[in-house]
C-alpha cells in the first residue's frame, strides 16, 4: 500500500514541475519523459505522517516549491521529507490517496456494488467518482460487468451488452470524457430491476458438484445420442425427455424471481416446460 502512495507522490511531483515550470510544451514533454528514469527509496513516519524520499537520477528540471523552500533536482542524491499538507500547499487542490492495493480501495469497489444492488443511484455515482479518481479503470470495468450479471441478471438481461458497450465507449474516449458513459451506465444499473436467480442457480450447481454430485450423462443425450428426441422435429420445438442424470432428475436449480416483466415470462416458460407430461 505504501509503495503505491509513494508512486502517487512522485506522479504529483512530475505533474507540478511540468505544469508550473516556465517552459514550453516541448520542454514539458521532455520532463515527463525523463521522469520515467527516476528511481528512489522511501520511508514513512507514522507519528509525523512524513514521507522521506531519496531520489536517484533526478533531472535538473524537477523544481518544486514547498512552503518557503524548494526541492531542487541536481546531480547529487539527496533525501527530502514531504508531508501531504506540503503537497496541498503547492497543488492548491484536495489530495486523495485511494490506493488500489490498499484495503480502502476494495472497500470502494464493494460500496459501489452494494449501492447499485441497493438501487441507490446517488451513492453509486459517488463511489464511481472515488474509483475514477484512483485511475484504475480496468477494475471498474470488471466490477460493472460482474454487477450486470450477478445483481441485474435475468431481470434486465440487456444490461450485460449495455455495460460492454459503455466500456468500449470509455476505451475509445479516454479521460476525461469516459466519465460520462461510466456515469450513465452506473445510474442505469442502480435503477434497473434486480435478480440474482442466475447466480443462485449456478452457485447451487457448483456446491452439488463439490459435494460429489458428478453423475453420468443419460445415454440418450451423450455423444452417441442413441434414442435422443430432436426437439426441432416436434410441435413448438419442444418434447418431453430427461436431461438431468437419474440421481438429480427432480433437482431444481433455477428459481425464477418476479422482480421484472421479463423474468415473469421466463418463469412462465420454465414452469410450463417443467410441468409438461
Amino acid at each position: 500500500m505504501k509503495k503505491k502512495i509513494f508512486v502517487i507522490l512522485i506522479s504529483i511531483f512530475v505533474m507540478i514541475s511540468s505544469v508550473n515550470a516556465t517552459c514550453d510544451d516541448n520542454e514539458r514533454n521532455r520532463l515527463k519523459s525523463l521522469s520515467k528514469d527516476i528511481t528512489y527509496e522511501t520511508s514513512y513516519s507514522i507519528s509525523t505522517k512524513t514521507f522521506t524520499i531519496k531520489f536517484y537520477n533526478v533531472f535538473p528540471g524537477l523544481i518544486i516549491g514547498i512552503n518557503d523552500g524548494t526541492i531542487k533536482g541536481g546531480d547529487n542524491n539527496d533525501s527530502y521529507s514531504v508531508t501531504i499538507d506540503n503537497i496541498k500547499d503547492i497543488n492548491n487542490k484536495p489530495v486523495y490517496f485511494d490506493d488500489k492495493d490498499g484495503d480502502s480501495y476494495y472497500d470502494l469497489l464493494s460500496a459501489l456494488q452494494k449501492s447499485i444492488r441497493g438501487s441507490d443511484a446517488d451513492a453509486s455515482v459517488y463511489y464511481l467518482g472515488r474509483l475514477i479518481h484512483s485511475g484504475d479503470f480496468e477494475s471498474i470495468y470488471r466490477r460493472l460487468s460482474v454487477i450486470a450479471y450477478e445483481d441485474i441478471g435475468l431481470a434486465n438481461p440487456s444490461m450485460g451488452p449495455k455495460v460492454s458497450a459503455a466500456i468500449s465507449a470509455c476505451e475509445r474516449l479516454g479521460m476525461p470524457e469516459l466519465i460520462i458513459p461510466l456515469s450513465s451506465i452506473v445510474i442505469e444499473l442502480a435503477l434497473s430491476p434486480k435478480s440474482n436467480s442466475a447466480y443462485l442457480a449456478i452457485d447451487k450447481v457448483m456446491k452439488d458438484i463439490e459435494n460429489g454430485c458428478a453423475y453420468s450423462v443419460p445415454k440418450h443425450i451423450n455423444s452417441t445420442a442413441f434414442g435422443y428426441k430432436y426437439p426441432h422435429d416436434y410441435k413448438d420445438g419442444f418434447v418431453v425427455q430427461q436431461y438431468l442424470p437419474d440421481e438429480l432428475v427432480n433437482r431444481k436449480y433455477y428459481v425464477p424471481k418476479t422482480t421484472s416483466k421479463y423474468e415473469l415470462l421466463l418463469k412462465e416458460m420454465y414452469e410450463k416446460r417443467k410441468n409438461a407430461k
